[in-house]
């Protein structure tokens, strides 16, 4: 924007020097000239050309009302104003530049690799075909960068682009960092799981953990993971060592589970880099990765343990099953977009939701 300014201004003071110099008439030319092309070209406003513009013309103005000849008068009267103009542009740079470097005290780089631990090379294993294809779907649904992270990126690594595109250079408000875009939008309160924690359920009335490969229920794994992980509103990830406006993994909705008569009761993170055997973080409220960190554990049950075999094979969803009740264990595993922050490679399992779901017929149903 400020090479295209230059360019512009520097055709307005060769017009604006021939127009004082020449005949009365090309003031008129000079001045209704110059406003037709600003309406014509007003997706590529300047601000800066226009108060440039202003400035020369009001100086025209008192070069012919005083009846000014001398080109030596004339043209330090031009480059007077075109000084004024920029001088003026600068300052509203450097008045903004003064805001970013607040908001980049604000929202600092920071690094995930104490907050994040590695995923174990030791435990790596080979994703099976129809894993790995469901997390290639998986990776091309819903991601990309979102607002959020493209102004925390530019905020941090377009420092020099954010000075030449300023809004005294040119129209670029809308596209760059604002305290208001930088704000999650998931600021949202924790979420109680939907009934008290209660006794387990006895083993011996669920059946044999097994793989499952109905679509409602992937689907419902896979919105719970959307919804947990929010890649697009999570922040700006450059590497490892570099995470701005970090947010941490959280549910903002209640996971459904839709065509089947099931409701919710709870659902529990089971944990595997952050301590010796897996555990499962205990909490009362849907799981959230800033509050789990303080959250108590417990051991993991017979189906958990069982299921998480088999995940660890590379199935992505068990599922046992009883009179009241069913139990699903679903994979969290690494997808390319998470390797930059979480480390490792793509398809390492980080971890696994367990979900505790009641039939909506059994006695005393969830509502």
């Amino acid at each position: 924007m400020l090479v295209i300014a230059l360019v512009i201004s520097s055709i307005l003071l060769i017009s604006a020097m021939h127009c004082a110099t020449g005949h009365p008439a090309t003031l008129i030319g000079f001045t209704f000239g110059w406003i037709a092309y600003f309406i014509c070209t007003i997706c590529l406003f300047q601000p800066v050309v226009i108060l440039h513009y202003l400035a020369l013309t009001t100086v025209l103005f008192f070069l012919r009302a005083a009846d000014v000849r001398s080109k030596r008068i004339i043209l330090t009267s031009l480059l007077a104003a075109t000084v004024l103009a920029y001088s003026f542009a600068v300052w509203t740079a450097i008045r903004e530049q003064q805001e970013f470097a607040r908001l980049r005290r604000a929202y600092p780089f920071e690094s995930m690799e104490r907050r994040v631990p590695e995923p174990s090379a030791h435990e790596r294993r080979p994703l099976p075909a129809a894993a790995s294809a469901r997390l290639t779907e998986f990776e091309r649904t819903g991601f990309g960068i979102g607002y959020r992270a493209s102004d925390l990126k530019k905020l941090h690594d377009g420092t020099l682009h954010l000075f030449i595109s300023s809004p005294g250079f040119g129209i670029t408000r809308m596209s760059r960092p604002d305290e208001s875009a930088l704000l999650s939008i998931r600021q949202v309160p924790p979420i109680p799981q939907r009934v008290p924690r209660a006794s387990a359920i006895p083993d011996g009335q669920m059946s044999e953990p097994r793989s499952i490969d109905k679509r409602d229920y992937f689907e419902f794994h896979y919105r719970s993971l959307f919804d947990f992980t929010d890649l697009i509103e999570m922040g700006y990830v450059k590497d490892r060592q570099h995470v701005a406006g970090f947010i941490s993994h959280r549910f903002s909705d209640v996971p459904k589970l839709l065509n089947q008569p099931l409701n919710l009761e709870t659902v529990d993170l089971v944990g595997l880099l952050r301590h010796e055997q897996p555990v499962a973080y205990v909490s009362a409220d849907l799981p959230r990765m800033d509050e789990l960190r303080t959250a108590p554990t417990r051991p993991l049950d017979e189906f958990e343990t069982t299921a998480l075999r088999e995940i660890r094979k590379g199935e992505d969803l068990m599922v046992a099953e009883g009179q009241t009740h069913v139990r699903l264990l679903g994979s969290i595993r690494s997808w390319q977009q998470c390797v930059s922050c979480h480390g490792g490679e793509r398809g390492d399992l980080l971890g696994a939701f367990s979900y505790t779901m009641r039939r909506a017929d059994a006695s005393g149903a969830a509502p």
